[in-house]
């Protein structure tokens, strides 16, 4: 199941140009990735941007909400 989300808020751990950089995309991807049932995720924090594929609805958002990701 690939699912497509706005995002509205990450906590990133180690951003200091309050902008949220590729390499908080980056970061943020990989979280996703780590997360046991996720197979696929794209963060374009630029354009507000997530993608991920999982097993079922309740793991992405499980996923989603460890990485420190918000949703609008």
């Amino acid at each position: 199941m690939e699912s497509t989300y706005t995002i509205t808020h990450l906590k990133c751990q180690s951003c200091t140009c309050k902008t949220h950089c590729a390499q908080c995309s980056a970061e943020a991807e990989e979280a996703l990735l780590q997360f046991p049932g996720v197979d696929f995720a794209a963060v374009d924090l630029s354009q507000k941007h997530l993608r991920v594929s999982g097993p079922d609805e309740d793991t992405i958002l499980d996923a989603i909400d460890d990485a420190g990701l918000l949703l609008g």
